[in-house]
């Protein structure tokens, strides 16, 4: 049995009709429901984080999304995907970010792999 820990941790994300949405707020296992006022925006963004998980890069949670250029990626895997760069440990990572929840998903890559946008 393989364990994997969960990229974005105490996070659920859910997918309802809004009529729905009151029978999920009397669970007794539900901290805080969190609304989302861009549905299209996060799904783009968490299918970005989600296509980064099948490959075989490193990803790991990156939870304070810092300033940085916003790049597209090039080449590999994530060709097209577009993110943000920042320098971490003297390396160049992108981070995928989901604006709605402030966490992202950052992978390490070369800097020819991106264009500035």
């Amino acid at each position: 049995m393989v364990f994997q820990k969960p990229l974005f941790p105490g996070y659920v994300f859910l997918q309802i009709p809004a009529d729905q949405r009151g029978m999920i707020r009397q669970s007794d296992h539900l901290a805080r429901l969190l609304e989302v006022t861009d549905q299209d925006l996060f799904v783009r963004q968490l299918d970005e984080v989600l296509r980064a998980l099948e490959t075989d890069l490193e990803i790991r949670l990156a939870p304070t999304i810092g300033e940085g250029r916003r790049v597209k990626i090039k080449t590999g895997p994530l060709r097209g995907v577009e993110g943000w760069v920042e320098k971490r440990y003297g390396l160049t990572t992108v981070l995928l970010r989901l604006d709605f929840i402030t966490q992202a998903a950052a992978v390490k890559l070369e800097a020819d792999d991106l264009e500035l946008i």
